[in-house]
């Protein structure tokens, strides 16, 4: 195996020397006349095609000192000027590098004592050579170290062969070591592969050949040790290097413990990405000893809170693309485990990520919104994040957001509707199914009446995926499947619901439509969407209020939701008369006759509460006192075509225990008989004949009390038993004129 990009002919390493010839022949004029010669000299093999004295012996068994001689003249000739271009430098590292790692291993009984010491020396020359070509005047240039380690890593990672990946790791160990010794390095900060070779390190650590894994954790303390040199605080680093220096040689376990700490501490956002990547790619070997040493790193710097990491969208699309390559049990759910932290911390950019790459590959491949629905935990976090971001147009204006506001609206709605598809997480739909129902219906009303034309970059990216109005109607027929209401889908399509949500001109007819269908199916989600609603409308300035006032008009005529109804919500309610707007105190005003049908309600405080309801300003002066008799009189006027029903209300509450309540109704059914016409008069006074006696025994209950009841009043004036009919006599009893002379 050959990493490097050479070509072996005649079983040696031949050098395409182009880069070399223009360069150094260009500078000779600035050389001493010995260090001319010695250019002079290369250029000859040069020029001649003729192999670089590094190259010079074969490849096959180490026979000659050729490769040390040449390896220390580049050496010499480094430490003076002008010095190597980096493209002769990655050249040199090149040939050197092939030319030595490429030997078979040594043997002892295949090399004299003489010609291990040979090796020795040649390794020594290279480490030399290396040495000298990383420096960038008085200190190392780790942007130069850089490009080595770009040379000489493949021949670890690549390669089969034990004593290569030795060779490789060993010679990048002793160069680390080197850097190690200078305080100041220059370009330290552009040094990006820290994280890479943090991975490479701790996998190699934990590989079944001792000898690599030594070699391994030498060169991971010394790449700690140039971290701790480069990135700590000096107070702290002389004790944190005798930390290390405890752990040096010691079990891989420590180095491990090590690298965890390092992961978070010392490395950047995209070095802690880089670190990543390299494990999951280890995953998608196929050596089980390989993919359980990067499920267990993985687990190790991940165990606990994660620190802010880089690339996101890249581990994103690595995972995306490569989870069906990763069959072994741990590995899968160390890569899921890795998602579902990502999408807890990063919410924003694993979303758009899995968006983007769904609308340019087909689905099918990989399903990572499966993954996402496995951790229920996980699944509200992200549901919940969705949620607010469903919605930012409904926050003050001086209300900053608390997350990075990457996800509009749309976007939010789109991945709500492919979460809600997984059907494993049916009971956690359960408990957020109000809050979301509201918020998707709020966004459909915002799409179609307000119609937003400020679109961001994204929300086009969605728009020209499909229509946003439509993709938010079907994330709520989703949901509410998805929560076993599909035959109220169906339903709402039968009555044409749908269709009228969409309308500009009809939508409020539409959300009638579909508030109706969850009270005619008693659904059970009626009283928390009632508490959501009310939530919403604390807040003056929300938006969709009247989307909110219609869907909660028609919810008032489940029972179970009317019975919700307190001080502190009619005070709500209240509020919003404050706006005097039609088309808001429309809505409220069939709320007060929801009120007023209810049978918890034709009481004096319920009543009050309606007119605190009603406190519109057309009508102030009316509820000021907050008189019963004016609050009914208005009502009766307000709702005349309501009188019938009203009567009968009435009639019911003549039994009532409460001698006010008996006192209301009586009065109350005058005035409604009083709007009737006399066909109608004739028709009830016929139905109610029968009731005489219980009008009786109410009038005769009444004179017992003490309170100014007018049915006492005129019975003590007119004796115990009227001669009329009941109705004829409510008629009398609360006429305007009898009215007037009781005053």
């Amino acid at each position: 195996m050959n990493p490097s990009s050479n070509k072996r002919k005649s079983k040696r390493v031949t050098f395409e020397p182009s880069t070399l010839q223009v360069s150094w022949k260009s500078h000779l004029p600035g050389l001493r006349q010995s260090e001319r010669e010695a250019y002079a000299f290369i250029l000859e093999f040069l020029e001649e095609e003729h192999m670089i004295l590094i190259l010079e012996e074969s490849t096959e068994i180490l026979m000659g000192n050729m490769r040390q001689q040449a390896m220390f003249c580049i050496v010499a000739l480094s430490q003076v000027n002008p010095p190597f271009h980096l493209s002769q430098k990655l050249d040199l590292v090149n040939v050197g590098v092939s030319s030595l790692f490429s030997l078979p291993p040594i043997m002892p009984s295949l090399y004299r004592r003489d010609n291990a010491s040979l090796y020795l020396q040649t390794v020594q020359a290279l480490d030399d050579m290396l040495q000298a070509l990383v420096m960038d005047g008085m200190n190392p240039d780790m942007l130069i170290l850089q490009h080595f380690l770009e040379i000489i890593l493949p021949w670890s990672l690549l390669s089969d062969k034990v004593h290569e990946q030795m060779r490789a790791l060993g010679t990048i160990s002793r160069l680390l070591r080197f850097i190690c010794n200078f305080p100041e390095l220059s370009h330290m900060e552009e040094f990006s592969m820290s994280g890479k070779l943090m991975s490479i390190f701790g996998l190699f650590c934990m590989g079944c050949n001792h000898e690599i894994s030594i070699e391994a954790s030498e060169a991971l303390h010394y790449l700690f040790k140039i971290l701790v040199l480069q990135r700590s605080v000096k107070q702290k680093t002389e004790t944190i290097l005798k930390d290390l220096q405890k752990h040096f040689r010691g079990a891989w376990l420590a180095s491990l413990q090590d690298l965890t700490l390092f992961f978070k501490k010392y490395l950047t956002p995209e070095e802690r990405a880089d670190m990543i990547m390299v494990s999951m790619e280890a995953m998608t070997n196929t050596s089980r000893h390989d993919i359980s040493a990067a499920s267990k790193m993985l687990k190790m710097i991940l165990k606990y809170t994660i620190p802010e990491i880089g690339k996101v969208p890249e581990i994103i699309q690595y995972i995306y693309y490569h989870m069906n390559s990763i069959t072994e049990t741990t590995a899968q759910k160390t890569i899921k485990k890795i998602l579902y932290l990502l999408s807890q911390y990063y919410t924003d950019e694993v979303i758009l990520t899995l968006l983007k790459i769904e609308d340019q590959s087909q689905k099918g491949v990989c399903r990572p919104w499966e993954i996402l629905a496995s951790f229920p935990k996980g699944y509200e976090t992200i549901m919940d994040y969705l949620l607010q971001r469903l919605t930012p147009h409904q926050r003050s204006k001086d209300q900053e957001p608390s997350h990075r506001t990457e996800i509009s609206p749309l976007i939010a709605t789109r991945a709500i509707h492919e979460l809600l598809l997984e059907p494993s997480r049916r009971m956690e739909v359960q408990s957020f199914f109000s809050s979301l129902f509201m918020a998707l219906l709020f966004q459909i009303s915002f799409l179609v009446v307000e119609v937003d034309t400020e679109i961001s970059q994204d929300q086009q990216h969605i728009a020209e995926w499909v229509d946003p109005i439509s993709s938010t109607v079907e994330a709520l027929k989703t949901l509410m499947r998805s929560s076993g209401y599909g035959d109220y889908v169906s339903s709402i399509q039968r009555h044409g619901g749908w269709w009228l949500l969409v309308n500009p001109e009809r939508h409020y007819d539409g959300v009638t439509v579909l508030a109706r269908s969850l009270v005619i199916n008693n659904c059970w989600h009626n009283r928390p969407l009632f508490s959501s609603i009310i939530r919403f409308l604390q807040d003056p300035d929300c938006k969709n209020h009247l989307t909110a006032l219609v869907f909660l008009t028609e919810l008032l005529q489940c029972p179970d939701v009317a019975a919700l109804v307190d001080d502190f919500t009619t005070r709500i309610l209240a509020n919003w008369f404050k706006s005097e707007e039609p088309a808001i105190v429309k809505p409220l005003l069939q709320m007060l006759e929801v009120f007023a049908k209810h049978e918890n309600m034709i009481c004096r405080s319920a009543l009050c509460h309606t007119a605190a309801v009603l406190g519109w300003s057309k009508l102030k002066a009316v509820f000021a006192e907050k008189d019963v008799w004016n609050i009914l009189g208005a009502l009766l006027e307000q709702e005349t075509n309501k009188a019938l029903w009203f009567l009968k209300q009435c009639v019911a509450l003549f039994k009532s225990p409460q001698v006010p309540i008996r006192w209301a109704a009586v009065w109350f059914a005058g005035q409604i008989i009083q709007t009737l016409d006399l066909e109608e008069i004739d028709e009830i006074e016929e139905a109610y004949t029968e009731r005489c006696g219980l009008l009786e025994e109410t009038l005769a209950h009444s004179l017992k009390s003490t309170s100014p009841d007018p049915i006492a009043w005129y019975l003590s004036a007119t004796g115990p038993r009227p001669s009329c009919s009941p109705l004829s006599f409510l008629c009398l009893c609360f006429s305007p004129k009898a009215h007037a002379e009781r005053l």
